[in-house]
C-alpha cells in the first residue's frame, strides 16, 4: 500500500490518507476485515463481513455517486481506489471534487470510520451494490453491538452507523424536497373576467 502511495504521487494523484489506512494504528482494529483474496471462501466472505461494512459502502456511494455516477461500474470500496479509477479515467475535476469530499469526510469522526471500513473492505467490497442497500437500512446499532460484541472494531462501525444514518436522512429530505418541488402543482392564479362582449349589453359583474 505504501508503495501504491507514493506511486500515485509521483503521477500527480492526490491521495487521501485517512485513519484505518495502513499508516495509522487504527489499521490494527480493521484487521480481521481485510480480507486477503486467498482468505475468501469460494462463495465469498461470511455474512458477519457483509453486515460489518454495508453501511459504510452505502454511505461512501452516497458521497461519491453525484461526482462518479458509474461508480458501481468501475469501483471498488477505498477512497484511494476511487481516485486512482477516476485519474485513470482522465477525470481530474471529478477526481479534485472527490479527494476534496473525503477530506470533509474526515473532519468527522463518523466520517473517519466510514473511510476507515471501506479501505478495509477494498479486496471484496464494491460501491453501488444494491444488497448493501438492503443490508445497510435493516442494521441497528443493537444488532452491530450483538454480532460485533468485544471486536475491536466494534467502536467504528458504530461510529461509521452514525454517519451512515445522518446521510441517509439528509439524502432523503433532499430527496422528498425536490420530488415536492417537482410535483407541486402550479398555484391557482385567481380567477378574471373575461373581456367584455362588445356586443353585449350584459356588463361582467
Amino acid at each position: 500500500m505504501a508503495a501504491e502511495r507514493e506511486s500515485h504521487m509521483a503521477a500527480g494523484m492526490e491521495v487521501v490518507t485517512p485513519p484505518g489506512s495502513p499508516s495509522d494504528e487504527s489499521d490494527d482494529l480493521l484487521a480481521e476485515l481485510r480480507l486477503a483474496l486467498w482468505q475468501i471462501p469460494l462463495d465469498g466472505p461470511p455474512d458477519e463481513w457483509y453486515q460489518a461494512v454495508a453501511q459504510s459502502a452505502v454511505a461512501m456511494t452516497l458521497i461519491v455517486k453525484p461526482i462518479f455516477p458509474d461508480v458501481a461500474t468501475f469501483c471498488r470500496s477505498s477512497s484511494d481506489q476511487v481516485l486512482s479509477t477516476l485519474r485513470r479515467l482522465g477525470r481530474h475535476d471529478a477526481a479534485d471534487a472527490a479527494a476534496a469530499a473525503f477530506v470533509d469526510m474526515c473532519a468527522s469522526e463518523g466520517g473517519c470510520a466510514v473511510i476507515a471500513v471501506c479501505g478495509a473492505a477494498y479486496s471484496m467490497g464494491v460501491l453501488g451494490r444494491s444488497s448493501y442497500v438492503r443490508l445497510a437500512a435493516n442494521t441497528t446499532d443493537d444488532k452491530l453491538n450483538s454480532m460485533f460484541k468485544g471486536k475491536p472494531y466494534l467502536p467504528v462501525l458504530l461510529a461509521a452507523a452514525r454517519f451512515y444514518r445522518d446521510l441517509v436522512a439528509d439524502s432523503a429530505s433532499a430527496a422528498a424536497l425536490a420530488l415536492t418541488t417537482i410535483t407541486r402543482p402550479p398555484a391557482t392564479p385567481p380567477a378574471a373576467h373575461p373581456p367584455p362582449d362588445a356586443t353585449s349589453d350584459v356588463l361582467p359583474t
